[in-house]
């Protein structure tokens, strides 16, 4: 079957006039282009992206996916007065709810592990403590990155309830500055002695 190229490669000659069903192979095909560049116009918005409504009614396909990941700590650990801390005894993959998807982490160190562009890659870190029942002294969580860069968030014992367990999250959203990055958190508490943290949340998302 002859190709649009051929065909008006034989009628530009000039000496073979197109026959027939040559002409009329041409012009199915000339629709056929005209047909799939009219689809993909209207998949681009005016300023050459996307247009939102591309993944409309589309199952799993309507919302991209975003590399992530969850660490999870559930063991109580005893975290010293005045004192930060590394968790430790974080669950590993044999638990469902320690997830990475197209993020590595380390469930030994309790590290999670990013990539991307500096100055461009925009990652969301989310992290939630639970401490034993205390009323004195502040609870905190340390973020750390180790391009350069780190959050915290204390939370002053005033507000606390003996026999309630007190919960101190942070949530931090940054620029890489470098291509590559592990990040970790510290937990600190000041109630005057030990205090168990009872649980830990550490999640991490790229937005973009």
């Amino acid at each position: 079957m002859p190709t649009i190229g051929d065909l008006i490669a034989k009628w530009a000659n000039g000496r073979n006039a197109l026959l027939r069903g040559e002409i009329e192979e041409l012009r199915l095909k000339m629709n056929r282009i005209e047909a799939a560049a009219s689809r993909l116009d209207t998949l681009s918005a005016p300023t050459m992206g996307l247009d939102p409504n591309i993944f409309r009614n589309s199952g799993g396909f309507s919302v991209l996916p975003h590399p992530c990941a969850i660490l999870y700590k559930s063991a109580a650990q005893s975290i010293p007065n005045a004192t930060w801390t590394s968790p430790t005894t974080w669950l590993d993959f044999s638990d469902p709810a320690v997830r990475a998807f197209d993020m590595k982490v380390d469930t030994t160190a309790g590290y999670i592990y990013s990539r991307g562009i500096p100055g461009d890659t925009v990652i969301q870190f989310t992290a939630s403590a639970l401490f034993a029942s205390n009323a004195t002294g502040t609870r905190s969580i340390a973020l750390t990155m180790s391009d350069g860069g780190g959050t915290g968030h204390s939370v002053p014992g005033v507000g606390f309830l003996a026999g309630v367990l007190n919960t101190v999250q942070v949530t931090h959203v940054r620029v890489m500055k470098a291509n590559d990055s592990y990040n970790y958190l510290q937990v600190y508490q000041n109630s005057g002695g030990a205090l168990d943290l009872q649980g830990l949340i550490f999640t991490a998302t790229r937005l973009r």
